[in-house]
């Protein structure tokens, strides 16, 4: 019955020492400001380096269109049949896989919905029974003691409580400003770095595109003008040998 007065006698002390620190400290969102500022500084850089890249890689793909425009006219039509073939198999197939992982979803779905209610109904239940007979214990010895122990001892620790988190404060803001500048100082650093290095990974990324794009349409371009030109040749040589033929039978006496 001893330990239960102490902790009684405790509880009250904690309530004096929160309701005290909340006039130093209430009402500031300290992590929401950080997190805010830290947004602020990421969208700042990550804004520019996008803007400047975009810039120069339209530039140069807008240099490179004319040339691409004549490689394009002649195997368009070959590749609208072959995107709508392809677009329509997967299509039917990301449909179908859709719909399997619905139903697993739905099933496994169900059966945890069924059990929830049942399980947070007897863990209420259980908790609800230790709650009670702790109560009824605690208010036994409580209701006879209490007053007497706790108003001997309340006025001392409030007031105790108030010189204490005076001589703490200005120790905690202290530490907290310092603590905010070094994170503010680390972050700024950190997006700087990364924002330039972020700058030549892209523009080195473009002109390796720009360069693999050129290569690999040439070579295609290159590629189609064989075929045809293979294609009229052997046309040409047949048709020359049919006419060599006429013209030698037309150049028979009879």
């Amino acid at each position: 019955m001893k330990s239960l007065k102490t902790k009684i006698a405790v509880g009250v002390l904690a309530t004096g020492i929160v309701a005290s620190m909340g006039t130093a400290f209430a009402g500031v969102d300290i992590a929401g400001q950080f997190n805010s500022w830290y947004q602020a500084k990421f969208n700042q850089a990550t804004g520019k380096v996008v803007a400047d890249t975009t810039k120069d890689y339209a530039s140069k793909l807008n240099s490179y269109n004319n040339e691409y425009n004549t490689l394009k006219n002649g195997t368009v039509n070959e590749v609208v049949v072959s995107q709508q073939e392809e677009s329509k198999n997967s299509m039917l197939k990301l449909n179908q896989q859709k719909n399997e992982y619905i139903s697993q979803v739905n099933a496994a779905a169900d059966g945890l919905q069924a059990n929830t209610a049942p399980k947070f109904e007897q863990f209420v239940n259980d908790v609800n029974g230790v709650v009670n007979g702790v109560k009824d214990q605690a208010k036994a010895y409580g209701e006879n003691d209490l007053k007497k122990s706790v108003d001997s001892q309340t006025q001392k620790s409030v007031t105790q409580t108030g010189k204490d988190v005076a001589a703490y404060q200005k120790s905690a803001v202290d530490n907290l400003t310092a603590k905010i500048q070094e994170r503010q100082a680390q972050l700024d650093q950190l997006i700087k770095d990364k924002a330039a290095t972020s700058d030549s990974e892209i523009r080195a990324h473009i002109e390796a595109k720009i360069a693999e794009l050129r290569a690999e349409l040439t070579a295609y371009a290159k590629q189609q003008a064989d075929l045809a030109k293979a294609a009229v040749k052997a046309e040409a040589d047949t048709k020359t040998a049919a006419a060599l033929k006429a013209l030698e039978a037309a150049a028979t006496i009879k």
